[in-house]
């Protein structure tokens, strides 16, 4: 029987292992498993590492993730979390508020942030534990949509189509810092153990953006970004790519991630021996559905992308949320075993 390693790397080769690998995105559950708190949780990267390894030994899937959450990047930049008892930080603000701080903004190393240096040795202690056999996971916010949340949502929009003046003085100056932050922390991310890295773009997604807009300002950031981490990685639109598929090959990416509603039917053969498919199964459903409604979820979405290899089963992004009970896991787990054999 392969390894998870071993049938990931099948996967993202294109090719049909023993089944496809499965990965739910788990970041919170591990706290559950070790009967603490999420912030103590997500602050420590030995329990972050103990966590991980207690679930996929408790689920017996495919990959364990060395980070806790992604809003963590923000702790480099001076910004507070908020935490909550069953579910992940917020923003507790935002680092500037005004076109002209952006040129205050400067880039840390991330190993000079106490969370972040956490985060670096859940890397290595799971990559004691499981490298060369289970594929190591880390993580980051893109850096398109990395200035979002220094200056919000809104904000960041304005910036992008409708103040021209501020744009021509600003744009290239925040996504240089956006790009090399996430440079640097995917780089250290992978130096630390990991595998491969998901790069985070919500600001970037179908939901957001127009296919031209896309084109414009997105994909030269993300190719760049791309070109200079060490390592694979796979891109998470963090909503729809579908209306994108065909240019996600241009990006670099080992693999894409994609939500519930992309149609995986019609994306398997426009990405078929280019992109490895990674989705769709809508994590905040998995709350409320029966088993029989989760095996029912899981295997139209086999039957619509994994013949061929080129597919991870997963749910959407980002994580199951903290109020996921733990038979809908094992059922989700489970399901991609019995519908996932090739």
């Amino acid at each position: 029987m392969p390894t998870p390693l071993e049938r990931l790397l099948t996967a993202l080769s294109h090719k049909e292992a023993d089944r496809i690998p499965i990965l739910p995105v788990l970041l919170q559950h591990g706290a559950k498993e070790l009967n603490v708190d999420l912030e103590k949780y997500f602050t420590n990267g030995e329990m972050l590492a103990e966590g991980q390894t207690r679930l996929i030994e408790k689920y017996e899937y495919d990959a364990v993730i060395g980070v806790p959450h992604v809003v963590e990047d923000l702790l480099a930049f001076g910004q507070k979390l908020v935490y909550f008892p069953n579910g992940a930080p917020v923003l507790g603000g935002m680092a500037i508020s005004r076109f002209h701080e952006i040129d205050k903004l400067v880039v840390k190393d991330p190993g000079d942030v106490p969370e972040l240096r956490e985060t670096l040795k859940a890397i290595e202690l799971l990559a004691k534990r499981y490298k060369g056999t289970v594929p190591i996971l880390g993580a980051g916010i893109a850096p398109f949509s990395l200035p979002s949340m220094f200056i919000g949502t809104e904000k960041w929009l304005q910036l992008l189509f409708d103040d021209e003046e501020m744009r021509k003085q600003y744009l290239i100056r925040f996504l240089e810092v956006s790009m090399e932050f996430c440079v640097k922390w995917m780089n250290r991310q992978l130096d630390a153990g990991a595998d491969t890295v998901v790069l985070a773009d919500g600001m970037a997604s179908a939901t957001i953006l127009l296919r031209k807009q896309f084109q414009k300002w997105a994909m030269p950031l993300i190719k760049a970004t791309i070109a200079r981490i060490n390592g694979p990685v796979v891109y998470e639109g963090v909503g729809s790519l579908g209306d994108f598929a065909d240019l996600l090959p241009e990006l670099g990416a080992a693999a894409a991630i994609f939500d519930r509603y992309d149609n995986l039917a019609e994306i398997k053969p426009v990405l078929a021996g280019k992109v490895t498919i990674v989705g769709n199964i809508n994590n905040i459903a998995l709350i409320d559905w029966t088993p029989e409604q989760i095996e029912e979820e899981v295997k139209k979405v086999c039957e619509a992308a994994k013949k061929g290899g080129g597919f991870i089963l997963a749910n959407q992004g980002p994580e199951i949320p903290y109020d996921v009970p733990d038979e809908n896991i094992r059922a989700f787990v489970e399901a991609g075993k019995k519908w996932g054999k090739q």
